[in-house]
């Protein structure tokens, strides 16, 4: 259904400053443009002042009050205070139905829980040589040792290698 068109006049100071701006559209301005470009609007506090300002209706509408459609007619609920009061209410009964389970499965006992005590650290039985640190991958895979030990030597290589100076 399309809004309701008002066939009344508008008044002839309203009419002027109309052609005012179009005359000015016509000569190539942009109201867009030129807002951008001025430093005050860059002002994130402009929006409020703007609308304390001006005595803005941030929630109002430019259809008429007919009762076809008017937001202060609205349930109180359907604004924003009301609607976050609302999930807020929803958020504590879904938290209070999902603990209410927990609370009497606890006091029935039938809910199981775990007791976990430390093991302490056992010592190994042979001793490692001084060679293969005790880690976790050289006590699972013996080969892992040797590679390691390799690896060392290329790496002393290496480093020996890059400390000579150049002969060029």
């Amino acid at each position: 259904m399309a809004p309701f068109v008002d066939s009344t006049k508008c008044s002839e100071e309203l009419q002027v400053k109309f052609r005012q701006w179009y005359q000015l559209k016509d000569q190539g301005a942009n109201f867009n443009e030129a807002l951008m470009r001025n430093k005050t609007f860059r002002n994130p506090n402009i929006y409020r002042w703007l609308v304390d300002h001006l005595q803005l209706e941030e929630a109002g509408t430019n259809l008429p009050s007919d009762g076809r459609f008017d937001p202060a007619q609205l349930r109180k609920d359907f604004s924003v205070k009301g609607l976050a009061d609302d999930q807020e209410r929803r958020a504590r009964e879904y938290a209070a139905r999902k603990a209410a389970p927990a609370s009497a499965a606890k006091a029935s006992g039938s809910v199981r829980s775990m007791q976990f005590q430390s093991g302490g650290f056992e010592k190994l039985q042979t001793p490692m040589p001084p060679s293969r640190p005790p880690t976790a991958s050289t006590q699972s895979h013996p080969d892992n040792g040797r590679s390691f030990e390799e690896a060392v030597q290329r790496a002393k290589l290496i480093a020996q290698h890059l400390a000579r100076p150049n002969k060029q």
